[in-house]
């Protein structure tokens, strides 16, 4: 039984990840209903505001879910919030075993709601693939319990380091990895870039390449307010800029098209996240460059790193190095084939 335990797990999990993009600062959800080791319904929880898993797979039942068990990554919620309580829900239905993966570590839930279904007369079990669970949900977690932003690196470096030549916009790996940081720009809410990447490369910063991609908040770290109002990342999308500038004219026309112009008295990362965090954006993807890549570690800002490595090498003259001012030891605990570029994913090793 713990290997079909597990089996309807994964199928929970994969169904979670579709919401990937679309809940915010919720938790990614699955739910699947079982009856005599059969799938008799699937949900998940499709976006911010939106019913719950739990809800979800329930509805397509149509209260014909008596007896059966009901698979599910995270605790079921035992409050009001966005929306009602999902115990109530499973409760109401008959379901006679909740399978959990782990336990809510939102402190409204937190046990709770295994004990109130406990409580109806429910057997539950948790701790089905506890450790896939977290790591699926590693964004919600530290922003229900840190109450800030989870931030994710992102580095795309040649064999010898470097992740471009100075002054010049250059694609150090290839197209597949490209499409692959648009998936990660869809899953986290906000993407990030120091004032050199703009002036430098001029991206768009969005999610072009997916086709139901959502674009993230564009955070520009500008101390000096270089940013110019012909940048090609103004033109679709909030833009957030951060500096340590006083008032500038420029801000009349930014705010003019939506964007946002934060001023700090220091330029930390404590600061940047904590303004951030007040903007209800929960995750942030940091994407250049080597100031920003060193700072961001040395404050012990990053929480996961993705590094792709193309199997060139760039040399010394005029290249920019991926590593300078970095002192911060890294654990690789994941590696996988992007096209013909290696990804290793991991997180600092003192964060």
């Amino acid at each position: 039984m713990n290997s079909h335990n597990e089996g309807y797990m994964h199928q929970c999990l994969n169904l979670a990840k579709k919401g990937e993009g679309h809940v915010k600062s919720n938790p990614l959800v699955g739910a699947v209903i079982v009856r005599n080791e059969k799938v008799i319904a699937t949900g998940y929880h499709h976006a911010y505001g939106k019913d719950h898993a739990e809800i979800d797979v329930l509805k397509k039942l149509n209260g014909k879910a008596e007896g059966a068990t009901l698979y599910v990554n995270l605790e079921p919620c035992c409050h009001y919030g966005k929306t009602p309580p999902c115990t109530t829900a499973i409760i109401a239905a008959g379901i006679r075993k909740v399978v959990v993966a782990m336990r809510d570590p939102n402190p409204l839930v937190a046990g709770k709601g295994i004990a109130e279904l406990e409580k109806a007369g429910m057997s539950c079990c948790v701790g089905i693939l506890e450790k896939e669970a977290q790591e699926l949900n590693d964004i919600f977690i530290h922003w229900i319990t840190r109450k800030k932003p989870f931030v994710a690196m992102k580095v795309a470096s040649s064999i010898d380091g470097k992740i471009g030549i100075k002054g010049k916009e250059i694609a150090v790996t290839g197209a597949e990895v490209k499409k692959y940081v648009h998936q990660l720009r869809n899953k986290y809410e906000a993407v990030l870039v120091g004032i050199n990447t703009v002036l430098v490369d001029d991206p768009q910063l969005n999610t072009r390449l997916l086709k139901n991609g959502r674009d993230p908040l564009k955070v520009v770290l500008d101390s000096n307010f270089q940013i110019p109002l012909h940048a090609t990342m103004l033109k679709k999308g909030k833009v957030l800029i951060v500096t340590t500038k006083k008032e500038n004219p420029k801000e009349a026309v930014l705010a003019k098209h939506g964007h946002e112009v934060i001023h700090l008295k220091t330029m930390t990362w404590n600061n940047i996240l904590q303004e951030i965090g007040k903007r209800n954006i929960c995750s942030v993807l940091i994407e250049g460059g080597s100031k920003v890549f060193s700072s961001a570690l040395h404050e012990k800002a990053v929480q996961k790193v993705y590094w792709f490595i193309a199997p060139k090498i760039l040399g010394e003259t005029g290249t920019v190095p991926c590593t300078e001012g970095i002192t911060t030891t890294m654990q690789f605990k994941t590696t996988a084939r992007v096209g013909k570029d290696l990804l290793m994913i991991g997180q600092p090793g003192d964060s």
